[in-house]
C-alpha cells in the first residue's frame, strides 16, 4: 500500500446530504492564491468517512472547498465548468461524490464506485377521490352495465318459462304481466323478493336461481362499499416519464448544477426527452418541491438524496408525506471521486474505497446516517410542535380530532336521496300503470 507521505490534498466537493455534509465556512487567509474561495468544515456524512479512513491509511492531509461556479460539471462548448473543469484544469487534485459518465471520463479519471443510485422523478401524491361517488364505485362501469343487463334478461326469461309452461303444460294458475315480472326481477336486486312466488315449478326454479345470484352480489357490493367509505380510494401516483407528459398541462424540472441527470436529457437520442429537456425548468431544490406540492410539476432528482430530504423536512411526525418518488428508474447512476488526469494516488484510493465496500462498512455507514438524521428530524418536530411542510388540510383534521361534518357523511345523504327518488318514481309509475290498465 503505498504511503502519500503527509502530502495535503485540494478536494472540491458541493454538499449532498448524506453524502457529503459541511458545518461551517472559514474564509481563506487574504494571501491566499484561492482567496476568492471558502474552506469547508466537514461534518459527520459518508465520503468524509471515507475520507477520512482514506487519510488516516494513506497518510496524507486535504483541505476541502467548494467548486468556484457551484457546479458539478458539463461541458459548454469546449470547456467544462463545476468542478469537472477545476479537475480538468489542475486547480484541485480530488472530488468527492462526482457521478461517473463517459464524457467526463475523458477529461478526468474516476475512483472505483461505491454507491450506485437511480435517477427518478418526483410528484404529488394524490388526494382521496370525491366522496359523493363511493355510491358506485365498488363496481366497474362494466360490472354495472352487466348487472342491468342481467336483471333485464332474468326478468324476460321468468315471464317466457311462465307463458311457456303455462302454454305447453297446461297448468292453472295466475300469470304475471311482462312489466310485473320484470320489476320482480329488480326487486330482487334490492333485495324485496315479491309475493306470491310463481305459479308454475319451472318459473319457481329460474327465480330461486336469480335469488341467490341476487344475494352474493348484494353481498359483494356491500363488502366493498363499506371499505370505500371507511377508506376513500386514492388515485394512482405518476410512475413513468409517459405519464408525466400524458397530464394536460404538467411541468418537470431539475435542481440547478447541471450534472450527470442534465446531461441524460441534454444528449438523450429520444425525441420526447428531447422535447421535456426544452421546457425544462432549473430552479434550487425548495422551490422544485413547493411547484410539485401546488401543481403537476415532477422534479427529476436522485433517489437516495432525495429520500433523505423528504423524510427529514416534508415528512410528519407519523411518518406521512404528501410526495411521491416514482417506480420508473431513468438512469442507474454510479458514484465514485473525481480525480485529475496521471493522479498517483488513484490506485491507493482505490484499493481503501474496495476494502470498505466490501467489508459492507459504506452500506453501514450510509444507513447508520439515514436512521440518526430521521431520528433527529423527528425528535427535534415532536419539541416543536412541528407539522410538516406540506402537511394536507385533511391530515390537519384529522390530528385536531374534528367531529364528523356533512362532508363526512355526504354519502349516506346520497344514498337515502337516491332510494327516495326511486321509491317516488317507482310509485308514480304504479298509479300510471294501473289508470291506464
Amino acid at each position: 500500500m503505498k504511503s502519500l507521505s503527509g502530502h495535503e490534498l485540494r478536494v472540491v466537493a458541493k454538499e449532498l446530504y448524506p453524502y457529503v455534509c459541511f458545518e461551517k465556512r472559514s474564509p481563506l487567509p487574504p494571501q491566499s492564491q484561492e482567496s476568492h474561495s471558502t474552506f469547508l468544515t466537514p461534518c459527520d456524512s459518508l465520503d468524509f468517512r471515507i475520507l477520512n479512513t482514506a487519510a488516516t491509511r494513506l497518510n496524507f492531509t486535504y483541505k476541502v472547498r467548494g467548486p468556484l461556479d457551484g457546479k458539478w460539471g458539463t461541458r459548454v462548448g469546449r470547456r467544462w465548468n463545476g468542478m469537472v473543469g477545476e479537475l480538468r484544469r489542475g486547480e484541485a487534485d480530488m472530488s468527492l461524490r462526482l457521478f461517473w459518465s463517459a464524457h467526463r471520463k475523458m477529461v478526468i479519471d474516476f475512483t472505483r464506485p461505491y454507491i450506485f443510485e437511480p435517477f427518478v422523478l418526483v410528484t404529488r401524491r394524490p388526494g382521496p377521490l370525491p366522496q359523493h361517488l363511493a355510491l358506485v364505485r365498488p363496481f366497474s362501469g362494466g360490472v354495472w352495465a352487466a348487472v342491468v343487463v342481467g336483471t333485464t334478461a332474468a326478468g324476460v326469461a321468468m315471464w317466457a318459462v311462465e307463458r311457456l309452461w303455462a302454454g305447453v303444460g297446461g297448468e292453472g294458475g295466475r300469470k304475471k304481466g311482462f312489466l310485473k315480472t320484470l320489476l320482480s326481477a329488480w326487486a330482487m336486486v334490492l333485495q324485496d323478493p315479491p309475493t306470491p312466488c310463481p305459479a308454475h315449478t319451472p318459473a319457481k326454479v329460474v327465480s330461486v336461481w336469480w335469488w341467490m345470484f341476487c344475494v352474493l352480489m348484494v353481498a359483494m357490493y356491500r363488502s366493498s362499499l363499506i371499505s370505500h367509505l371507511t377508506v376513500p380510494l386514492t388515485p394512482a401516483p405518476l410512475n413513468t416519464l409517459e405519464e408525466v407528459r400524458a397530464v394536460t398541462g404538467a411541468t418537470w424540472g431539475l435542481e440547478g448544477g447541471y450534472g450527470v441527470g442534465w446531461d441524460w436529457f441534454k444528449y438523450n437520442i429520444n425525441s420526447e426527452v428531447k422535447q421535456m429537456f426544452d421546457a425544462m425548468e432549473v430552479t434550487p431544490r425548495k422551490e422544485q418541491l413547493a411547484k410539485v406540492l401546488s401543481g403537476s410539476h415532477a422534479f427529476f432528482t436522485w433517489k437516495y438524496y432525495i429520500q433523505t430530504v423528504i423524510s427529514v423536512h416534508y415528512t410528519d411526525t407519523q411518518g406521512s408525506t404528501r410526495l411521491h418518488i416514482g417506480t420508473q428508474e431513468l438512469i442507474l447512476g454510479q458514484s465514485g471521486w473525481g480525480i485529475r488526469k496521471n493522479a498517483p494516488f488513484l490506485k491507493p484510493l482505490d484499493w481503501v474505497i474496495g476494502t470498505l465496500t466490501e467489508a459492507g462498512l459504506i452500506d453501514f455507514w450510509l444507513d447508520e446516517l439515514f436512521r440518526a438524521s430521521l431520528a433527529e428530524s423527528r425528535r427535534r418536530k415532536e419539541e416543536e410542535g412541528w407539522e410538516g411542510e406540506e402537511q394536507s388540510a385533511s391530515e390537519k383534521v384529522r390530528r385536531s380530532g374534528e367531529v364528523l361534518g356533512m362532508h363526512h357523511l355526504q354519502t349516506a345523504f346520497y344514498l337515502l336521496l337516491v332510494g327516495l327518488c326511486i321509491a317516488f318514481f317507482a310509485f308514480v309509475g304504479e298509479r300510471v300503470i294501473v289508470s291506464v290498465m
